[in-house]
């Protein structure tokens, strides 16, 4: 017999604190605020949407357009400008081919402190043309300072799930892309493929880590997509997994109850109360009810069918079996209103057999 290698999970349940720009206080947050607490918990913090910028545009070739566009260059000059209403800041930029503006309406204090003359700069945004000068409003920036690569050019970068929370620690989107790339720098390949290397092969699906890598870092749309394919497959796989233990778990451990023959009130309310005769459909549902509950194990069922099939009905019967054998019986409904329905209709099945 072949000898099966266990994967190392242990990097998995690392303390994010001990992330390399992380610590003890940001950890705490990100514990309170996104429910991330572990190595784990942020691989699988997923991002809720993506850019693609694997292309940059000159300056001189910019049009106006609905759909944004990448420009890299160098501050030249920026200031406050006056206007009728309010004040504006903007920014020079320039690059080998010409100059635009930059320009943002609010937190002004906070926009000028981040620029120097001199900067390189990756604009990100939607083009508007005035007269001759092209400009970006509130674009998204990335600034290039030459030290490691840039996870926010010339690439399709991730759009993290926020809150007020995580950014006043300043956790941006931008802040998670450099903690998840120095969690893959220092710990990539250690992160250990959860599916044996027979399922990959039988589904046709890339390895685990790489999976990962690409959902946060992708290299291409057709990446991206095939990244998806194997985690979403991983997810449904375990979710079977655990519906597969749990019925095992089921059908070893006996009930004490044994609700075999129907009894008198589900013979009264087919005979006596229901104005019309089951179905075929409702007959074979009921049937498994009873074969269930007469297995001395524990039942779970899910009935399907369209509205108006005759769910309810199949429910009542069920709850008129558990009463004629000496058990209570629940009938729950997910909303407030539902719930007021099935009552109308359930008061009508059941006063005509003295229950309440």
């Amino acid at each position: 017999m072949a000898s099966v290698t266990m994967p190392d999970h242990s990097v998995f349940e690392e303390k994010l604190q001990y992330l390399k720009g992380v610590g003890p206080r940001r950890a705490e947050v990100m514990a309170d605020a996104a429910g991330l607490e572990t190595f784990r918990d942020l691989l699988h913090y997923y991002p809720r949407r993506y850019l693609d910028r694997t292309t940059t545009v000159n300056i001189r070739d910019l049009r106006e357009s609905t759909e944004p566009v990448t420009v890299v260059g160098t501050v030249r000059a920026m200031g406050e400008v006056p206007g009728r209403r309010r004040k504006r800041f903007e920014l020079v930029v320039q690059d080998d081919t010409g100059q635009m503006k930059a320009v943002w309406f609010h937190r002004l204090g906070w926009i000028r402190r981040v620029f120097d003359e001199g900067d390189q700069v990756a604009f990100h945004g939607k083009v508007q043309q005035f007269g001759r000068t092209f400009s970006m409003t509130h674009p998204d920036f990335d600034k290039l300072d030459g030290d490691g690569p840039s996870l926010d050019t010339g690439r399709i970068i991730a759009l993290y799930p926020g809150s007020s929370a995580l950014e006043k620690i300043g956790l941006t989107s931008r802040s998670f892309r450099r903690l998840v790339y120095t969690l893959f720098k220092e710990h990539g390949l250690r992160i250990p493929d959860i599916l044996p290397k027979w399922i990959r092969q039988e589904f046709g699906l890339m390895e685990g880590h790489i999976a990962l890598r690409a959902a946060h870092f992708p290299r291409s749309q057709e990446e991206l997509e095939t990244a998806r394919k194997r985690l979403k497959f991983e997810e449904l796989f375990f979710i079977q997994l655990l519906l597969a233990l749990t019925k095992q778990t089921r059908q070893e451990v006996a009930t004490k109850a044994v609700l075999d023959q129907p009894g008198p009130l589900v013979k009264r309310f087919l005979n006596d109360v229901l104005p019309f005769q089951l179905t075929d459909a409702q007959q074979r549902a009921f049937g498994d009810i009873l074969k269930d509950t007469g297995s001395g194990l524990q039942m779970n069922r899910l009935i399907q069918g369209d509205v108006g099939s005759g769910k309810t009905v199949v429910a009542v019967l069920a709850l008129l079996h558990a009463i004629d054998h000496g058990y209570q019986g629940a009938f729950m409904a997910p909303t407030e209103i539902l719930a007021e329905q099935h009552l109308t209709s359930l008061t009508e099945y059941l006063e005509p057999l003295d229950l309440n």
